[in-house]
Formats: C-alpha cells, sequence, structure tokens
C-alpha cells in the first residue's frame, strides 16, 4: 500500500507542473515551459504509470 500512496504522489506532483493541455514540459523558464512540449519520453512514462495506478486502484477497489 505504501508503493501505491508514493505513486500517487509523485504522479500528483507531476501533473501540477504539466501544461493546462496536459503535456509535460522539459523544463520551466521564467515560470513557462521551454519550446521542448510535450517531452515524449516524459509524456509516454506518464500516460502508462497513470493508466497501470488507475487499474490497480480498480482491482483493489481503492475508488
Amino acid at each position: 500500500m505504501e508503493y501505491i500512496e508514493k505513486s500517487e504522489h509523485y504522479l500528483r506532483r507531476l501533473e501540477s507542473v504539466m501544461t493546462p493541455e496536459g503535456q509535460v514540459p522539459e523544463l520551466y523558464t521564467d515560470g513557462r515551459p521551454n519550446y521542448n512540449v510535450p517531452l515524449a519520453w516524459a509524456q509516454s512514462f506518464y500516460v502508462v504509470a497513470r493508466q497501470n495506478l488507475n487499474r490497480l486502484h480498480e482491482k483493489l477497489n481503492l475508488r
């Protein structure tokens, strides 16, 4: 259960810095994402992580 909570924590942190369109930026400069948006590998890992965590929640009836 601890790993699930940690996973949610880090995914929420990532989601808090995503662009309003839901894209993962490479980095921020002066409070704005730079031109490398979305960062393809990070975006794809985010999608896989969020889907897997959602499935785990459903399987364990955590939602």
